[in-house]
This record gives C-alpha cells, sequence and structure tokens, in this order.
C-alpha cells in the first residue's frame, strides 16, 4: 500500500470507519479524473474489501463503470456496453441503499447516479445517451443542493460535458457550441475558481 503511486494528498472525505477505505477511494476518484477507469474500479474495489458498507465506494464503482468524455455508450462494444450498464446498475442501487448512513452531500450524488443506469438491459443507443441528459439534469439539482461542494460541482460539470463530448465549442467561430451546455459549465467552473 505505501509503494503504491503517488497520487498527492487530496482527500475528499466520505462515511466510512476504515482509513483504508477513505485512501482507496480518494484514490479512485483521482483516477477517475484522471481519466484511468480501470485502476479507478480497482481502488473503489479496495475500498469496499475494507468497508462494504461505505456508499461512496459503490457510486464510484459505478461512475468510473460507465460513459465519459472520452468514451460515450455508442464508442464501446456490445460485451463491454453490457458488462458497464450491468456493473453501473448493481453497484448504483447498493450505493442508493445506504442513503440513510450518509451525510447528506453524499446522499444527494448517491440519489442521482441511477439515472445514468436506470436499467440493467441494453437497450438503443439513442435510449442510453437520454440517461447523459437525466444525469445531467439529476447532478444539476445536486449541485443546487450543495454548491459548495467541489467534487459534486466536478461531476455536475463533466455530467455537462458528457451531453457533447468534444463539441463544446465552435472552433472556427470561437464561440459555444449551438446545443452545447458549455456556458453552463464554464459558469459553474469559473464561479468555484473565483471563490
Amino acid at each position: 500500500m505505501d509503494d503504491y503511486f503517488d497520487l498527492g494528498g487530496f482527500t475528499f472525505p466520505v462515511t466510512t470507519s476504515s482509513d483504508r477505505a477513505q485512501l482507496w477511494f480518494d484514490r479512485g476518484l483521482l483516477w477517475v479524473f484522471g481519466f484511468n477507469h480501470d485502476e479507478a474500479l480497482s481502488c473503489f474495489d479496495h475500498a469496499l474489501e475494507a468497508d462494504p458498507d461505505c456508499a461512496m465506494a459503490h457510486w464510484g464503482r459505478a461512475y468510473a463503470a460507465g460513459p465519459n468524455y472520452n468514451m460515450e455508450w455508442e464508442h464501446f462494444d456490445d460485451r463491454g456496453r453490457a458488462k458497464a450498464l450491468s456493473l453501473g446498475h448493481e453497484a448504483a442501487a447498493k450505493g442508493a441503499a445506504l442513503t440513510a448512513h450518509v451525510l447528506p452531500w453524499e446522499a444527494a450524488m448517491l440519489r442521482a447516479l441511477p439515472a445514468r443506469f436506470p436499467q440493467k438491459e441494453l437497450t438503443d443507443i439513442e435510449v442510453m445517451n437520454g440517461w447523459n441528459r437525466d444525469f445531467a439534469d439529476a447532478m444539476r439539482t445536486a449541485f443546487q443542493a450543495h454548491p459548495e461542494n467541489l467534487t459534486i460541482r466536478t461531476v455536475f460539470v463533466e455530467a455537462l460535458m458528457n451531453l457533447t463530448p468534444w463539441q463544446m465549442w465552435d472552433l472556427p467561430c470561437g464561440t459555444p457550441a449551438k446545443g452545447a451546455a458549455t456556458v453552463e459549465a464554464q459558469t459553474a467552473l469559473e464561479a468555484a475558481m473565483a471563490t
């Protein structure tokens, strides 16, 4: 454990009685933000080995399994999409079942996540892409309830970005792309940097 890759001292305290679970949760969150989702899943698994009731480690497993800015639902092959959906749906449900024992901001994140994985079975890609909108809306609600929480803010902005991956800007014009949530994402980030 001590010779693990040095990711720095960032910590995002979550409800757990285990220092080891906290350490592995922090590592998982950093890997998610660094777009190494496989390593993030491994870290969240270690967190759950240390504390099976760590709701946010379940959240992390679900979040890391799903689509992201570099890996939209349509970029998964059928097998990978089915695996991600099954893992995400199951982990989101496990985390949501533990909301009575967590802090309000954790409960907000746990309540938002099922919108990202509303069912376990594969369906049409357009339907699955609609889940991205549902998740962004759910994260907007979480963000509005907890604007001081920088991790909620970050996940909210990423959810907005995932609505139009790699299409946030009209590059020739240098303006936000039509239909993208660029201004909302930019406003949320700049407000955090200003304060």
